[in-house]
């Protein structure tokens, strides 16, 4: 006999097993709310301070309204040590192509992903990611200008995260 959805939501509501997971997930993701809030608590003063209406670094991802006058403040907290999920956070909000002119972010984001580990070498799971979010910026950021540098960091780093996108832009700017 077929299961519905009802009665197997009963059922886990019923789970001591599954509400004990439910409840441990609930805990972490408030302990890492609390890492990421501090972590983050003097950029987002900083952006508020300069009218920029957000909680956190990543309301800017994706969004439609303006904040190209925030850029000064994420290269900024760029150069800053950051948790790495809210370093994400400043790397995928500078993925605005009209912060290609920029050639100190450039060069901050070639360094950053020569330094940083791919996800295969994180054991933390919340610690992954960066290295592919800072492709993937350099991708919208690059110009045939950079195709050199974006050379060297793919001979440099070539088993690196979303290295391919790299070696397309490459090819795509050449």
């Amino acid at each position: 006999m077929t299961q519905t959805a009802a009665e197997f939501l009963a059922e886990l509501a019923k789970s001591k097993e599954y509400q004990a997971t439910q409840e441990a997930k609930r805990i972490e993701v408030a302990r890492l709310a609390k890492i990421y809030d501090a972590d983050e608590k003097e950029l987002v003063q900083e952006l508020n301070e300069a009218g920029f209406d957000v909680q956190s670094v990543w309301d800017f991802v994706n969004t439609k309204e303006d904040y190209l006058g925030a850029e000064k403040i994420l290269v900024k907290h760029l150069k800053q040590k950051h948790h790495p999920r809210i370093q994400s956070g400043v790397v995928r909000s500078l993925m605005v192509a009209e912060f290609s002119e920029n050639d100190e972010l450039w060069d901050l984001l070639i360094e950053m992903y020569a330094h940083t580990p791919s996800d295969e070498a994180i054991e933390v799971p919340e610690e992954r990611g960066l290295q592919q979010a800072i492709a993937f910026t350099l991708e919208c950021l690059a110009k045939p200008s950079r195709v050199d540098s974006l050379i060297r960091l793919v001979s440099r780093k070539p088993d690196g995260d979303a290295v391919s996108f790299l070696e397309e832009t490459v090819l795509r700017l050449s």
